[in-house]
């Protein structure tokens, strides 16, 4: 039987080889070793402020820290996009910063990323709750421009990380109180990956083989993003 050839379908009609995708990724590791409590505007030029840089969760089994685990997702993550020929910029690479949200919006605003991937683990007071969703910006005064491709990509990067998973679907969820979304001006999702406070799941999420299951799924679903523009 003769080899068949991988750019001739079944029927004998030539299938059409994908583009590559291209374009520039800003990934945002949530968090880092120590919390800023100091305030910032929401949004700018807001009267309303909030923390500059939350504390994070942190794992109820494993006792990580949530910096620490999306950090190691996030540089999975990297490397993934870096061989599909994606340009990456990193809002960090250890723990030891001090990067305010605004300040990780600027950096994807001052990179033109075609998408700021904001990467986060949950927490929640009941520990059975588990499962991944993702977070979008909401419309509000600062976010009209980018509700719509913001939108356009959590559905596409959502649907793939939890096919690449098998993670319990928790859907795209609106915020307009997030600091990070408010200060951008890109298209911007974040990834709640799971629940650290879910033995289980804080199990799974600082596994390296379901690590790497995660970038594999979250790259995917940005590669389908970028060529879908």
């Amino acid at each position: 039987t003769p080899t068949p050839d991988p750019a001739v379908s079944p029927e004998g009609e030539p299938t059409a080889t994908p583009a590559p995708a291209t374009g520039v990724v800003c990934i945002d590791p949530g968090h880092q070793a120590k919390a800023d409590s100091g305030q910032e505007p929401v949004g700018p030029g807001a009267a309303e402020t909030k923390p500059k840089v939350a504390g994070g969760t942190r794992g109820v089994a494993t006792g990580i820290p949530e910096s620490e685990t999306v950090l190691a997702i996030s540089l999975k993550l990297r490397d993934e996009l870096e061989q599909r020929g994606i340009t990456v910029v990193m809002v960090r690479e250890t723990q030891d910063v001090n990067i305010a949200n605004s300040e990780r919006a600027a950096i994807a605003n001052n990179a033109n990323a075609d998408l700021f991937i904001r990467l986060h683990c949950d927490g929640a007071n009941n520990q059975s709750a588990y499962g991944l969703s993702t977070l979008v910006p909401a419309s509000n005064r600062w976010t009209g421009p980018i509700v719509g491709p913001s939108r356009t990509a959590a559905d596409i990067v959502h649907r793939a990380v939890v096919a690449a998973t098998g993670a319990k679907d928790n859907g795209v969820v609106e915020r307009s109180d997030l600091s990070g979304f408010n200060w951008a001006k890109v298209p911007t999702i974040l990834v709640e990956m799971g629940f650290m406070t879910n033995p289980a799941e804080d199990a799974r999420l600082n596994d390296a083989a379901y690590q790497q299951q995660l970038a594999d799924g979250m790259a995917e679903g940005i590669v389908e993003y970028l060529r879908s523009r």
